[in-house]
């Protein structure tokens, strides 16, 4: 998967290319604008291989399908 500033991944717009740092250095990241109208900063690779998709109000969303009781 080509990542690129603009490019949509799951409900996240790559709006800004920055760094992250970690124990062992920095790591590439982008800043992203979730479809929810928060911001996150994700390392690239999570982008890449599809392990970040949200800011996390995708996984509430499922969690609250699964959780609702049929016809309450």
């Amino acid at each position: 998967m080509q990542i690129a500033i603009g490019a949509r991944v799951g409900r996240l717009l790559l709006v800004e290319e920055t760094r992250k740092t970690r124990a062992a250095g920095s790591i590439q990241a982008f800043l992203c604008q979730c479809d929810c109208g928060t911001e996150i900063v994700v390392d690239k690779y999570n982008l890449q291989y599809g392990h970040t998709q949200s800011c996390g109000c995708l996984q509430r969303e499922r969690t609250s399908k699964a959780k609702r009781v049929h016809g309450a």
